[in-house]
């Protein structure tokens, strides 16, 4: 079974942690958030932000990874959104507006 998500956050490594180990970390952290954490050379951290329509994330499996890696970041912030319901609707249909808004 899958589900919407939108997953954003963003996680900053502790200084001299080896090339390799940042690598493999990283790399874990990829496949159970579902998508590829990009580097932000202004903020020296790298971000995540994904929508994905047919997801498998689930947030115990993120937290395994950082539990296992915790002594090697500095910080790690990660939301998951999960998309069940549209918070707004609007319909044109045959030239009648209708808007169902918060």
């Amino acid at each position: 079974m899958s589900w919407e998500t939108l997953v954003v956050g963003n996680f900053r490594f502790k200084k001299g942690i080896s090339r390799e180990l940042k690598k493999k970390i990283k790399n874990e952290l990829e496949l159970a958030v579902e998508c590829k954490a990009k580097y932000s050379k202004k903020w020296k951290e790298f971000e995540i932000q994904d929508v994905n329509w047919v997801s498998h994330v689930k947030g115990e499996n993120i937290v395994e990874v950082i539990k296992k890696y915790k002594k090697h970041f500095e910080y790690v912030s990660i939301s998951i959104y999960y998309l069940t319901e549209a918070d707004e609707n609007i319909l044109l249909e045959k030239g009648e507006l209708t808007a169902d808004l918060i």
